[in-house]
């Protein structure tokens, strides 16, 4: 998440998990523990999907499925437009959203918050969603090495159509000149395997990706890497 958007404050980070995860706390069987269970199951595909949806002028971020009764929302950078379907803000939940251009509310949408609860939507056309450039200090060793600085592989674009490059492959990394390349959803799926060599120039177009959340897997008989892409 913070890779893709590195203005995210924590407290952001925090709301989109809890607002991206799957409901469990509506389920008959989990009733008794009403209050105790959190903000739902960790959906990690669609809060990387939610923050790239959030950041981008052109798209559509997406808020469904649950119910909140409780939990203090504050998102006021969704540099778009928002959808919210059949989700609930009851009881004492707190929420303020902010779009630059659109709030969209589908049917199942239910604003029912108690005299603690409150729910704000608002409309900002001059929203401004950058942030100061963060400063890493640096140090530097006295320290003589012969040792090759590891290599750095790159996916290019990411978020990206399906349609991408490999960069920095080290194959002396690898111990080999040929490598295997599989891409799997999150759910550990197989959708594309392909083999990659010494001298070529990789590129790979993966064709009915479905929008979400996958990752690419690079690997010889000895060693292997993961990178993650989102499909647009």
């Amino acid at each position: 998440m913070k890779t893709i958007n590195d203005c995210l404050t924590h407290d952001e980070v925090d709301d989109i998990l809890k607002l991206t995860s799957k409901d469990v706390e509506s389920f008959t069987l989990n009733q008794v523990y009403a209050g105790q269970i959190g903000g739902g199951a960790l959906n990690s595909g669609d809060a990387v999907t939610f923050v790239n949806e959030m950041k981008k002028t052109t798209r559509l971020a997406i808020l469904k499925n649950h119910v909140f009764k409780r939990f203090d929302f504050k998102l006021d950078k969704i540099n778009n437009k928002l959808l919210v379907e059949n989700v609930s803000f009851r009881d004492n939940c707190k929420a303020a959203l902010t779009a630059r251009n659109e709030i969209r509310l589908l049917p199942g949408t239910r604003f029912t918050p108690n005299s603690t609860g409150s729910i704000f939507l608002k409309i900002n056309s001059s929203m401004d969603i950058s942030c100061a450039p963060r400063v890493y200090s640096k140090t530097a060793s006295t320290q003589e090495t012969n040792s090759k600085p590891e290599s750095k592989m790159v996916l290019y674009p990411n978020p990206n159509d399906g349609n991408f490059d490999l960069f920095n492959i080290d194959f002396e990394e690898f111990e080999s000149d040929k490598l295997n390349v599989v891409v799997f959803d999150i759910n550990g799926r197989l959708l594309y395997e392909n083999e990659v060599s010494i001298g070529s120039n990789p590129n790979f177009e993966i064709k009915n990706l479905k929008t979400g959340l996958y990752i690419l897997k690079i690997s010889s008989e000895s060693k292997s890497k993961e990178i993650k892409f989102i499909k647009n």
